[in-house]
């Protein structure tokens, strides 16, 4: 199971950077739209990764400054500690970012699928899933009107 994580994790990283190494794109992200947990676990994994590197790389530093002056020693770790600072908050300004586009995204997929699926939202399968999924569809902000205004803007393309 976790070898089977870990090669999706590699998967989507291929997919990210474009590479060969995939398989069809759709797949992978049909497994992650299955489980959304596997990108959640595919981010730990690499956190992990770059924590132990930085623990390792932390002994390498002290044990190269252990003949070293403290000044020296102190310095340089100042540095190190303002570049993985700043690194940091590059990647949460990032992960924010991302997490505020996220429900737009969302929100573009589901009415892409109803509008493939049931252009006029009236079939019972259509209406009980969006009755059912009623809170969902609400916190990404989704209404009938911007189905209806997607459908016009997708019309007026044509």
């Amino acid at each position: 199971m976790a070898d089977d994580k870990n090669k999706i994790a590699g998967w989507l990283d291929a997919l990210d950077e474009g590479t060969s190494d995939a398989p069809a794109g759709d797949h992978v992200k049909s497994a992650v739209a299955i489980n959304p947990n596997l990108v959640r676990e595919k981010q730990q994994a690499e956190l992990m990764r770059e924590l132990e590197s930085a623990q390792k790389s932390d002994k390498d530093i002290l044990a190269g400054l252990a003949g070293a002056d403290i000044t020296k020693t102190i310095f340089s770790l100042e540095q190190r500690f303002r570049t993985e600072r700043a690194a940091l908050r590059q990647k949460i300004a990032r992960a924010q970012q991302q997490a505020k586009e996220l429900p737009q995204k969302t929100l573009d997929k589901v009415i892409t699928a109803i509008l493939t699926h049931d252009p006029n939202m009236a079939a019972p399968k259509t209406l009980t899933a969006l009755q059912q999924k009623r809170g969902f569809l609400d916190l990404i902000g989704f209404s009938a009107r911007k189905v209806i205004d997607r459908q016009m803007q997708d019309e007026k393309r044509r």
